[in-house]
């Protein structure tokens, strides 16, 4: 989105936003286009999607906002004003952190920091959750009825849609779908908690000094922690040493059950498929850079041989 429509909203609704508002910046997300902006000394961010055909997941992330300050979560960003306005749906939070965590550019009190801070939002009990959300989550859910009815679609969607664009499957593709499929199938039927979740807390980790904070929550939703964790070592690419670190963090402040190291490789299995086909698809209809992509995808695509096997040859 050009910065002259960004300019031209801001100075259109100075009464509305509450605030005199300046462009300052850009940085562009995967979803949405990220705008820097200042009023009276304070950097915030415009956040609108990057399509407008695409749903906009922006209303989402300003309730779970007001959902995790109204709980006690300070490490993130604070709504400052959400409408749906001429130029899509737009939220205005306030800018925090001085950079982005990339993966293997942690330290191993960063690693603490944010076990500590993802311990932190999973002991929210999910009554709070569903009294703000109006829903009717359980504290309990079958690890089966999750990935059957909200990770099974995850895989399916993207793989339909890659075979739509692409002119000549990968043969790699294929067979780790079918891997995929049968992983589907060994999930046990055991139950795990259900607590408020980031939902992709891959490289939307900032730091400021010695302070850690979460961004990007368009996601938010309730779901099993376990996941949330296993998400974030994926996405931010930690070593053995480095998930352990964490771990040991993280169940100082929380416990985790016998559940979680059970299936620590299935999900992580389902995580490197979708990335895989998700890269894939974005090669096979030339979005994004090339070569970042075909190193996605190729990365991905060892990883589900070295955690499935018969991929190749």
């Amino acid at each position: 989105m050009e910065k002259t429509r960004i300019k031209a909203f801001l100075e259109n609704n100075k009464v509305v936003l509450g605030k005199d508002f300046e462009l300052t910046g850009r940085k562009s997300g995967e979803s949405n286009h990220n705008f820097i902006i200042e009023a009276d000394g304070e950097k915030y961010v415009l956040r609108v999607s990057r399509k407008v055909s695409r749903r906009s997941r922006l209303r989402e992330e300003a309730k779970a906002l007001e959902f995790l300050e109204e709980n006690g979560v300070e490490n993130i960003p604070r709504k400052e004003w959400f409408g749906e306005t001429e130029i899509g749906a737009v939220l205005i939070e306030t800018f925090i952190g001085d950079e982005d965590l990339e993966n293997n550019h942690f330290t191993d009190q960063e690693l603490r920091k944010s076990a500590e801070l993802l311990a932190e939002i999973h002991s929210i009990p999910i009554e709070k959750y569903n009294k703000f959300f109006d829903t009717e989550k359980d504290e309990k859910d079958s690890l089966r009825e999750i990935y059957a009815t909200e990770y099974k679609k995850w895989s399916e969607r993207p793989y339909r849609e890659y075979l739509e664009v692409v002119e000549e499957t990968d043969e790699r593709i294929e067979k780790a779908y079918k891997l995929q499929e049968q992983l589907f199938e060994d999930v046990p039927d055991v139950d795990v908690d259900q607590r408020p979740v980031h939902g992709d807390l891959g490289f939307n980790v900032r730091r400021s000094e010695d302070e850690i904070f979460f961004v990007d929550w368009e996601y938010f939703t309730a779901g099993y922690p376990g996941h949330d964790i296993v998400y974030f070592f994926e996405h931010e690419g930690l070593d053995e040493e480095e998930r352990e670190i964490f771990l040991d963090e993280y169940r100082k402040h929380r416990e985790l059950d016998d559940v979680f190291e059970r299936n620590r490789e299935r999900y992580r299995k389902f995580l490197a498929f979708n990335d895989a086909v998700w890269a894939a698809k974005r090669i096979a209809s030339g979005e994004g850079d090339r070569d970042k992509m075909e190193n996605i995808f190729e990365e991905k695509i060892s990883k589900l041989e070295e955690l499935h096997g018969g991929l190749t040859g």
